[in-house]
């Protein structure tokens, strides 16, 4: 299966930070750096193509605080 680069810094992230919930501000800085725009739906664009690339299962969405890897 064929991730693009920026594709691979989010599940590697959550992964790194395991049983941790994320925030898309978290995210951001890992994948672009520290001035990006916490307004943007990038996460939300990258967390459903990969959704669709690994399974729906794989990801946690935390309503109002962000994502993390399901362990379970």
């Amino acid at each position: 299966m064929a991730l693009t680069g920026r594709e691979f810094v989010l599940p590697e992230t959550l992964i790194r930070h395991a049983g941790r919930v994320l925030g898309r501000e978290q995210l951001l800085s890992h994948a672009r750096g520290y001035d990006s725009d916490p307004g943007t739906n990038l996460v939300n664009v990258h967390v459903s193509a990969l959704r669709k690339k690994l399974g729906e299962d794989v990801f946690e969405t935390m309503p109002g605080l962000g994502y993390r890897l399901r362990t379970s």
